[in-house]
């Protein structure tokens, strides 16, 4: 299997870029899958990871998952990151309430403020959100 890791120009390019916009799945990519989803932990040496890179101002990370925010928040426990709970329908910014679908006009208020598109059109990743500004899911 080829890893990311085992990319060097991936690694390179990372390592060179001033912004890095991380969108991690929590079943199965930063936990094993498993038969019963409370059996789905995080390991302590992932944890330590997501810690170290959410402290890195390089970094905004995102985890997506079919579980409610509060519950994936729980799982996790890291406050520096963005959880996308529900499959898209609930939207967790640090330090702010969980938005819903309705929600649409004060999550957007909320990502020009904190500046996450910005940053992320300014990275050498920026297609994934170029195509959601062209297609009209975010509005710069």
């Amino acid at each position: 299997m080829n890893y990311l890791y085992n990319n060097k120009t991936i690694l390179r390019k990372i390592k060179k870029s001033n912004k890095i916009l991380l969108f991690l799945d929590y079943d199965g990519t930063l936990t094993p899958i498993v038969s019963k989803p409370e059996a789905a932990v995080l390991s302590h040496r992932t944890k330590k990871i997501l810690k170290i890179l959410s402290n890195d101002c390089r970094f905004i990370l995102v985890v997506i998952t079919g579980r409610s925010v509060s519950d994936i928040k729980k799982l996790v426990g890291i406050n520096r990151i963005i959880y996308i709970g529900n499959h898209g329908f609930e939207i967790k910014l640090p330090g702010k309430d969980i938005l819903s679908p309705g929600d649409t006009k004060k999550l957007m208020k909320e990502v020009k403020k904190q500046k996450y598109i910005e940053s992320a059109r300014t990275s050498k990743y920026n297609k994934l959100v170029e195509d959601a500004i062209k297609a009209g899911s975010v509005k710069p």
